[in-house]
C-alpha cells in the first residue's frame, strides 16, 4: 500500500512541476519560429528546447526585442556595463558565437543572428 500511495504523490508532483513550467511558458515570446523563455532561460526552435545561460539569454532576449535591426556591439555592452570595455565587447561576441552554435543550423553560416560588417548584428527569425 505504502508504494501506491508513493506513486499517486510521486504522479502528482510530476504534473504539478508540469504544469509550473507550463505557466512559465506562458511568459513567453514568440518570434517566427521561436519561443522564448526569459524566466527558464530556454528557447524552443521548431520543436527542439535550447538552454541558455543568464548572459546568453540576456544577449538573445536583447536581440529579439529589436529584431530586423542591426544592434551594435557597443549597444549590446552598454545594457550589460557602463562604459566602453574592449574585454567585455570581446566576451559578447564569444557570447554570439555560442549562441550562434545553439540556434543556428550552420553557426558559420548564421541566417538568424546575422553579421553586419562594421554595424552589428542583427537578429532575422
Amino acid at each position: 500500500m505504502g508504494n501506491c500511495v508513493e506513486a499517486l504523490i510521486s504522479n502528482r508532483l510530476v504534473s504539478l512541476l508540469t504544469k509550473i513550467e507550463q505557466a512559465s511558458l506562458a511568459e513567453k515570446n514568440n518570434f517566427g519560429e521561436f519561443v522564448f523563455s526569459p524566466d527558464l532561460k530556454k528557447v524552443v526552435y521548431k520543436g527542439k528546447t535550447i538552454s541558455l545561460t543568464p548572459t546568453e539569454s540576456c544577449i538573445f532576449r536583447y536581440l529579439l526585442s529589436r529584431a530586423g535591426r542591426v544592434v551594435s556591439l557597443n549597444e549590446l555592452a552598454r545594457q550589460f556595463q557602463k562604459g566602453y570595455d574592449q574585454k567585455f565587447v570581446n566576451n559578447i561576441r564569444i557570447h554570439i558565437y555560442n549562441l550562434r552554435n545553439k540556434i543556428e543550423q550552420s553557426p558559420q553560416n548564421p541566417m538568424i543572428i546575422k553579421t553586419k560588417e562594421g554595424k552589428g548584428y542583427i537578429f532575422s527569425p
